[in-house]
């Protein structure tokens, strides 16, 4: 298991195949209604986009989020290791602008984001 805590909003445990989001408690109650929002944010999307391929295949999906976004589970990634050329940035640009390397990671060999809340 391995914790990471770099979010302002929220920390994330990667377990197995799967990353475990929950809000960050530890620092201030607005940091954790943030990340409450931000869980329940990339579930919305996820299921919104579903269908259209060409948005879907860009995330990480969500595959669970609870109630008022207490935890959300999307499949695990192999982080991203550089910073995003300006091709990557443009491309990923309607799902996040926050385009720093830990927003992004591999998954099944593609490059996907897994902050776009």
């Amino acid at each position: 298991m391995k914790i990471i805590k770099k979010g302002a909003t929220r920390l994330v445990f990667l377990i197995g195949n799967y990353a475990f989001k929950v809000p960050n408690f530890t620092y201030c109650h607005l940091h954790f209604l943030h990340g409450c929002y931000a869980c329940w944010s990339e579930r919305d999307y996820t299921k919104r986009f579903k269908v259209l391929s060409d948005v879907y295949e860009k995330i990480s999906p969500t595959i669970f989020c609870s109630w008022f976004g207490l935890l959300s589970v999307q499949k695990r990634v192999v982080e991203l290791d550089r910073d995003l050329t300006e091709d990557e940035c443009f491309y990923f640009f309607n799902q996040t602008e926050d385009t720093k390397m830990q927003n992004f990671g591999y998954l099944k060999g593609k490059l996907v984001c897994i902050d776009y809340a």
